[in-house]
């Protein structure tokens, strides 16, 4: 027997040496007898604690696997967490109004980023708003800024991006460039996007479609415009934009919104002008020159207020009045080069005066206006010197006014104009095409005719010429210069039918409706007729006293009474019992202030046809400048008998209308405005009247 270890418990026990490794004590052995005899599903017995000594290892391994169980139970927990947990949502994109702020940034126009702030945003929008409603420009320049300001603090915010969007559109110019729209119309329409029934947004959004007035666009701002009034039917700036909207489709509605508004909220000088400019559009001229009045008496020197009071002054042919507008306008603001622009245009087209002309445009281009204005100035610098002869100016005037803006419209009619004298049929007709209707139906028709008589056989070109005296049936100025380029055209009949049309109506007719205008052609069309009419006499005796009452009449129109009185004495001897030479006659004493000498010329003619329109109206002439006014208006009476429509004539019925204190006299002047919005004298003969009543 030898010293035995247990295997199960590690006892040392007395044992088989032989079986060492595989004996167990007789305490395990006992044990182990037991657990065979009892039920299979006991619970096992738990076996004795190993000695202290022995178990030391393998708690510190079990300790081990316990924490690094722990550990792996811990990580699984916290992952499977979050692998349950949603993704974090992108960040959105910057709007455009972020994006345009950053673009701001990126190029200097404002400082480097900065986090949102709602309280400064507050502090330069009302700085914004208030610069916006002073309506000065140099306060629209400061608006924008603010307003900038504003919207790089709140970018998000609709009453930002409002505030900016609105005051961009007050300053757009002949300078905005087209990406500078874009960006406008991108962030105004994010910001739609986001708050799609903001009535300020709505009310910017007009603004902007208005500052390029396109037929689509007036009719987006429109839209929006209605939209904004439901939506904000008190604000200021959304009156403001609806009043503008309809300005173009119904300035008496405008008109009557705006001066609401003006009422409501007195601080916004916006709306007075706004609502003188509808007015005025309206065809209230008396109306108009009140609210600008009012709004000068604000600011003496606001330039939008003289600058309608010298539009309204010189469509009334109240000229002092104008030149005093536009003296005021160019002393309140240096930097205009647009008053001396209107100064030239009348000193050269009212005054003739071609020398003080030149002067005013000289001053208007020292004020370094820009491309535009620019190009408008030198077109008429252009008109000027070729009045005066000196052509080679006037084309180094045009070719200076192309190179600023090819496609300005004063430019092309001139540039137009000079292709023609040179004989250079493309050249006339590029301009032609480019200048289109811009200049109104009258110059379009006559440069059509220029560009088919240098283009086309004569048989070919005269239907254009006779569409161009067509299109100006009231103005013998125009009908007479066809006639005259007819008679280039070697097409005399057509000739002298022209020129009997506007004999029969009153030559004098052309006389109330010249006012100043940016297309200006010239005495030289009618001083080139008087000749070939004349010499038509000359060559053809037979003809002689309708070519001759022709070429009288275009003396008379240019102001030459001695030459008209010459040739209407030579048409009178050629034909004894014509009324027209007798009319010229009696005219050309009327011109030079001899009314008894013109009476009996009158009288005469009207015995000779007494259905003659010319006949009747310069006997009505001659009866009212010797004070017989029963009898003036009888005899204008008779003229409309045979010419309804005859502007001379109904004019003068509503003067002495007037005269007399005739209720009727305002009615029958407004008509006339209405209906032949070229007659300036009747602006003015209603201004007379309605001045004083709205003063009271």
């Amino acid at each position: 027997m030898a010293p035995v270890t247990c295997p199960l418990c590690f006892a040392v026990f007395e044992g088989d040496a032989a079986r060492a490794g595989a004996a167990v004590c007789p305490g395990c052995a006992s044990r182990a007898q037991r657990r065979t005899h009892r039920p299979a599903a006991a619970a096992p017995a738990v076996p004795p604690r190993a000695p202290a000594r022995a178990a030391g290892p393998s708690r510190r391994v079990l300790a081990a696997a316990v924490a690094l169980a722990l550990v792996a139970v811990t990580a699984g927990v916290v992952l499977g967490r979050r692998a349950l947990r949603p993704a974090p949502a992108p960040a959105p994109p910057p709007s455009a109004a972020e994006a345009l702020v950053g673009r701001w940034r990126a190029t200097g126009v404002l400082p480097p980023a900065a986090s949102p702030d709602d309280a400064d945003a507050d502090r330069q929008l009302a700085n914004a708003r208030a610069a916006l409603a002073a309506d000065l420009p140099a306060r629209a320049e400061d608006a924008l800024r603010y307003a900038r300001l504003a919207l790089a603090a709140a970018p998000r915010r609709a009453d930002a991006v409002a505030a900016w969007v609105s005051a961009f559109a007050a300053t757009v110019g002949d300078d905005t460039t087209g990406a500078e729209l874009a960006a406008a119309h991108d962030v105004v329409r994010d910001a739609l996007a986001r708050s799609p029934g903001d009535g300020p947004l709505l009310a910017a959004s007009t603004r902007l479609l208005l500052a390029v007035p396109s037929a689509a666009n007036v009719a987006q701002a429109e839209d929006a415009a209605r939209r904004a009034l439901a939506a904000a039917p008190r604000d200021p700036e959304v009156r403001l934009a609806a009043g503008l909207a309809i300005a173009g489709r119904d300035p008496e509605a405008a008109a009557r919104e705006l001066e609401a508004a003006a009422a409501d909220a007195p601080a916004d000088r916006r709306l007075i002008s706004a609502a003188a400019r509808a007015r005025w559009a309206a065809g209230d001229a008396a109306a108009a020159l009140a609210l600008a009045g009012s709004r000068l008496a604000q600011d003496p020197g606001h330039a939008g207020a003289l600058a309608l009071t010298a539009e309204i002054e010189t469509a009334a042919g109240r000229w002092d009045a104008a030149r005093a507008a536009l003296a005021r306008w160019a002393a309140a603001d240096g930097a205009a080069a647009e008053p001396p622009l209107l100064l030239a245009r009348l000193a050269y087209q009212v005054d003739g005066d071609l020398a003080a002309a030149r002067r005013h445009l000289d001053a208007a281009l020292a004020r370094g206006p820009g491309d535009f204005l620019a190009a408008r100035i030198l077109a008429h610098r252009a008109a000027v010197t070729r009045a005066a002869g000196d052509r080679a100016a006037a084309v180094d005037a045009v070719e200076m006014a192309l190179k600023r803006v090819p496609g300005s419209a004063p430019a092309r009619f001139q540039a137009a104009l000079l292709a023609f004298e040179a004989a250079d049929a493309a050249a006339t007709r590029e301009s032609a095409g480019v200048l289109g209707a811009r200049g109104g139906p009258v110059a379009r028709a006559v440069l059509a005719a220029y560009a088919a008589e240098l283009s086309m056989p004569a048989e070919d070109a005269a239907p254009a010429w006779l569409a161009a005296a067509a299109a100006a049936p009231r103005d013998a100025t125009v009908a007479l210069s066809a006639g005259g380029a007819l008679l280039r055209l070697r097409m005399a009949a057509a000739a002298l039918r022209v020129s009997a049309a506007a004999l029969a109506r009153d030559p004098l007719e052309a006389r109330v409706r010249h006012g100043p205008t940016d297309f200006w052609e010239g005495p030289a069309p009618l001083a080139d007729a008087a000749r070939r009419y004349a010499d038509l006499a000359r060559a053809e005796p037979g003809r002689a006293a309708d070519a001759l009452a022709a070429a009288a009449a275009c003396e008379l129109l240019l102001g030459h009474t001695q030459a008209a009185e010459r040739l209407a004495r030579g048409a009178l001897a050629a034909s004894p019992q014509a009324a027209a030479p007798l009319a010229l006659l009696a005219q050309v004493a009327l011109d030079r202030g001899q009314p008894r000498a013109a009476l009996p010329l009158a009288r005469a003619a009207v015995q000779g046809r007494p259905e003659d329109a010319f006949a009747n109206a310069v006997h009505a002439r001659a009866l009212e400048a010797l004070g017989r006014l029963d009898d003036a208006d009888r005899a204008y009476g008779a003229a409309l008998e045979a010419v309804p429509d005859l502007a001379t004539a109904r004019l003068a019925v509503a003067r002495l209308a007037a005269d007399r204190g005739d209720p009727a006299a305002r009615p029958a002047l407004a008509a006339l405005v209405r209906e032949d919005p070229a007659v300036w004298p009747a602006r003015g003969a209603l201004l007379e009247l309605d001045g004083p009543a709205r003063a009271r």
